[in-house]
């Protein structure tokens, strides 16, 4: 478990950074993450197959891979969980779980503001303002990030940059506490991750290499690409959590949350000039998710909580090859809809 200000003090800002802090935990990247913890992962990152480590946003789980990359701005904790979780994370998950959490309104006032300024133009701002709206009543918390910074490698066939980053996120959150027993959370955010995107390159020639290509092996600062590298990534969702003190000992506990995610990605796959393979990418999601909880400590040396999980996703998407081999011009095309329901309870 990292806190908001270890993981600012550690340099750590998004989901990428997290292997460096964490043991065991590996994560791989084309335009998805492929996360592997203590070994565990899944190769299958389709709408056909769940990843093998969840990753959580307010206790809301997010289905597809490439949704995985959260930048951890105005972030209260993350926590690694190592293992199976089949129990207190909804969305059963064989390698463990990163739960983020977003740092909650509260009555008391505060703020910050910070920007970043490196090389490759990188451009950094950061803040968060909260407080009370209404005393005892009603708080409230915005937070936003926009960065920005040129690419890192250069493209000999037309020399641009690629690699960059443009980011912009923003959250949004109240709390409303109408009584002692009784709270209330709910957030909303949004972001939009443009640019260029992962790029291929290639370490040792490849097929294209044999009919006339040229792939700048051994140059870790260049790649050789005709055509261009695009990437549009939207993400936004709201959820509300509840919580009831509904008797001494007892708390009954909602999370309703829903979110939509949609990508559009373009590439050459062969590192040359040539027009020999290029992909075509675009993939939408929408998840709905609604959890109940009960929570006790009434009896002496038991704690327990049990509850029921429902998931419903409805999710396309389209993976087109423009340029056709051999006379065939590979397409895929997925529609997929899943609905989940499970009941749990642990006791220790």
């Amino acid at each position: 478990a990292f806190s908001g200000e270890t993981l600012e003090s550690l340099g750590v800002q998004e989901t990428r950074d997290l292997p460096l802090v964490t043991p065991g935990l590996v994560i791989s990247q084309i335009s998805s993450a492929q996360i592997t913890l203590r070994g565990v992962s899944t190769s299958n990152l389709n709408l056909s197959g769940d990843p093998g480590v969840g990753v959580y946003l307010d206790d809301v789980y997010i289905a597809r891979a490439s949704a995985a990359f959260q930048d951890f701005f105005d972030t209260d904790r993350i926590e690694v969980l190592r293992g199976p979780q089949g129990t207190l994370f909804g969305r059963n998950t064989p390698g463990g779980v990163i739960s983020i959490y977003s740092r909650a309104p509260s009555f008391e006032s505060d703020g910050k503001l910070t920007a970043t300024y490196g090389s490759e133009d990188l451009l950094r701002v950061e803040g968060a303002f909260g407080g009370a709206i209404v005393d005892d009543f009603l708080a409230g918390r915005i937070a936003f990030v926009r960065e920005r910074r040129d690419g890192w490698l250069t493209n000999l066939f037309d020399n641009d940059d690629v690699d960059d980053k443009d980011l912009t996120s923003v959250r949004i959150g109240f709390r409303l506490q109408p009584s002692e027993a009784v709270s209330m959370v709910l957030r909303a955010d949004y972001s939009k991750d443009k640019g260029t995107g992962s790029v291929f390159k290639a370490t040792k020639p490849g097929l294209a290499n044999d009919i006339g290509g040229v792939s700048p092996i051994g140059r870790r600062d260049a790649i050789n690409a005709n055509d261009r590298f695009t990437k549009d990534t939207r993400n936004k969702g709201a959820s509300l959590r509840v919580n009831w003190d509904f008797a001494e000992n007892w708390t009954l506990s909602s999370i309703t949350g829903y979110r939509v995610h949609e990508t559009a990605d373009t590439g050459d796959l062969d590192d040359t000039q040539l027009q020999t393979a290029y992909f075509d990418n675009l993939s939408y999601s929408r998840t709905l998710q609604q959890e109940l909880q009960v929570t006790s400590t009434s009896v002496e040396g038991l704690d327990w909580v049990a509850g029921v999980f429902a998931w419903w996703e409805d999710a396309d998407a389209t993976l087109d090859f423009p340029f056709p081999l051999f006379g065939i011009r590979p397409l895929t095309l997925s529609d997929i809809e899943t609905f989940s329901i499970a009941g749990f309870f642990q006791g220790s």
